[in-house]
């Protein structure tokens, strides 16, 4: 197809063979390779940072916003998913707009969006987060695919070109997505989820993108802590001890890359929401004058 990603149309074809059990294999081994890619990614963008930030959000942020009462996440923890998203994927210049919302708007849409997951309503969970400036429906995919992967499966480029060939950031474009990676997940032996479906895909086409092979002896697989869903005690027993010593642990920065020439490629932004982070940016420094005096 035209204009796709690299990897693309490997992740697809994967996507379209029919099960079997060499297929199975097949699939296990990219599920299995996933950190091999992710590092691979990670090298070529000079970001090591990305293992680490991958490592908390998938193995810890979930239990930590499920310990909360409500559940909800917290502004700075959105902005870390939204740096994860760009570093691991294509970037778009979204960091400053999410960052420019609010605390307590943050606090008040994650928790009606994880509401709404629990109680199995996904569409009005994104409906939540994507009220928040710089939040479309990739940005709030990748939020939800953390506490609902069997639900909310990420909305990667390279995921949405292998299953409904075609990279539009839409829900009508997501529902299609989700519906083929659902189908895919029942397809698959038990113990895959849509999320992790999508994610061996995401694996295919990055090791394509570079040229690297899936490995025969790749069989232990990538951690799944995120297959598990938000009300899964399981998830909460398992990650309550790296939960407790986040709180008390420094956060690292995670930089940026320069502007990518790619950077018009916003499809996630709504017209509207750059003119608002400017006024948002505008009214900081107005304040940091103030306060300077």
């Amino acid at each position: 197809m035209p204009g796709e990603r690299q990897g693309s149309a490997e992740a697809r074809a994967l996507f379209e063979k029919a099960i079997n059990t060499a297929s199975v294999r097949e699939w296990e081994r990219f599920d299995s390779a996933y950190n091999r890619a992710l590092s691979l990614v990670a090298t070529s963008k000079k970001r090591p940072d990305l293992l680490e930030l991958d490592a908390f959000i998938h193995n810890e942020l979930s239990s930590i916003a499920q310990q909360r009462s409500p559940p909800h996440f917290l502004h700075s923890e959105i902005a870390q998913v939204t740096k994860w998203k760009l570093t691991r994927g294509k970037f778009r210049p979204l960091q400053k707009m999410v960052e420019g919302n609010a605390a307590s708007a943050v606090t008040s849409a994650t928790t009606r969006s994880l509401q709404a997951v629990q109680d199995g309503r996904w569409e009005d969970a994104f409906e939540a987060l994507t009220q928040l400036r710089g939040v479309g429906v990739a940005t709030a995919s990748a939020v939800l695919a953390i506490v609902s992967p069997a639900d909310c499966p990420f909305m990667a480029d390279e995921v949405l070109e292998g299953t409904i060939h075609s990279r539009d950031y839409t829900m009508r474009a997501y529902t299609s997505m989700r519906t083929a990676l659902l189908k895919k997940a029942k397809e698959l032996p038990e113990g895959w989820t849509a999320e992790r479906v999508g994610r061996a895909m995401w694996t295919c086409a990055m090791l394509s993108s570079f040229s690297v092979g899936v490995e025969e002896d790749d069989h232990e697989p990538a951690d799944l802590a995120s297959t598990t869903h938000i009300t899964s005690p399981t998830a909460k027993a398992a990650t309550a001890a790296a939960a407790a010593a986040s709180g008390s642990r420094k956060r690292r920065q995670h930089v940026l890359p320069p502007d990518d020439p790619d950077a018009h490629d916003a499809h996630d932004v709504a017209p509207d929401d750059v003119g608002d982070a400017a006024t948002v940016q505008k009214g900081t420094t107005k304040r940091r004058r103030i306060n300077a005096h």
